[in-house]
């Protein structure tokens, strides 16, 4: 863990300048504030549906239907 994720961005500078990166190579950067309620941040960053439950299956059923979206 010494030299993961969590670790490299600590900088905010460095993590701005990955997301840039991302986002000038087509990727879709969201942002969300992870010290809200992370479950309800993602669903409603990542536009999840009105039957979306809130509890943890219904979670991980809209988040798997993620990588296969289509726009």
């Amino acid at each position: 863990m010494a030299n993961g994720f969590v670790t490299l961005f600590c900088r905010r500078s460095l993590l701005e300048e990955c997301t840039s990166w991302l986002d000038d190579h087509g990727y879709h950067v969201t942002t969300l504030d992870a010290a809200a309620d992370l479950r309800m941040g993602v669903g409603a960053a990542l536009d999840f549906p009105d039957h979306y439950g809130r509890s943890l299956d219904a979670f991980n059923d809209c988040f798997g239907d993620v990588a296969s979206y289509a726009e």
